[in-house]
């Protein structure tokens, strides 16, 4: 729970669960032991003033061995009014007070999602009895976190080898468009009569230098789809492209070697 404290003679306590949810809103009387028996019932993890610095914010925070939570600079007027806008509130203690939880959950969202998971994961497996006990479902989430860091890194590892391959598979198109231009080349000397040949030569050489060069362009057309293709892939699709890729290379390189 995040907890946002405004102490004095008239203080004022909110409540914020790991989802942003407002559970408890309270102006009291009492000062700090009024304010550890209210929060009995809520166990605090994290304790936040709308101040740079308050000890009794650090106090509260000790008492309940919580993570004591100031802001960079004290927050002005405005944007504890903006914080504390969707919910309703009493009174200035009480906007403070809000504006002050909603902050420290604010810096601490991502860690509090993350918290989330792993305590619906704790409790799935205990509903559905794959683990007899919270300590086992404790051990079993520990075993699944660890298990998705390690296929997360082996999936970047997988990654930067593909994006290596890719730029080779880059390189070898456009050694094959160079083919495709001298290709194109010898086509256009046939057709100025600039190589020796007879009528018969010259007319079955164009013939299949153009069905060469309609065969290249189809090619290249598909390894650039490919290639596309895997850009915007998923880590595990992009294997089974790239394999498609090389395959094509080895293919065009197979019917156009001299």
């Amino acid at each position: 729970m995040f907890v946002g404290f405004d102490p004095g003679t008239t203080a004022a306590l909110a409540v914020v669960d790991l989802r942003g949810s407002l559970v408890l809103l309270r102006t009291f009387r009492g000062g700090l032991k009024e304010a550890v028996s209210i929060l009995m019932s809520y166990e605090p993890a994290v304790v936040a003033s709308d101040k740079k610095e308050l000890e009794a914010v650090r106090k509260l925070a000790a008492a309940f061995g919580a993570v004591a939570f100031f802001p960079e600079k004290d927050l002005s007027v405005a944007e504890k009014k903006r914080l504390a806008a969707p919910f309703p509130v009493a009174n200035d203690h009480e906007r403070d007070a809000l504006a002050a939880a909603l902050n420290a959950y604010r810096k601490h969202r991502r860690t509090a999602d993350k918290v989330l998971r792993v305590e619906s994961a704790l409790l799935r497996n205990l509903l559905l009895e794959r683990t007899p006990n919270i300590k086992a479902a404790i051990s079993s989430g520990r075993t699944v976190q660890k298990e998705r860091k390690k296929r997360s890194r082996e999936l970047g590892n997988r990654v930067k080898v593909l994006e290596g391959r890719l730029l080779l598979a880059e390189d070898a198109l456009r050694a094959e468009r160079a083919r495709v231009r001298e290709l194109m080349g010898r086509k256009q000397r046939v057709v100025r009569h600039e190589l020796p040949m007879d009528y018969r030569q010259e007319r079955s050489a164009r013939v299949r230098l153009e069905r060469e060069l309609m065969e290249a362009h189809s090619r290249i057309s598909r390894i650039e789809g490919e290639l596309e293709a895997l850009k915007r892939a998923k880590p595990e699709e992009k294997e089974n492209i790239r394999e498609r890729i090389l395959r094509m290379l080895k293919e065009y390189r197979e019917r156009f070697r001299r």
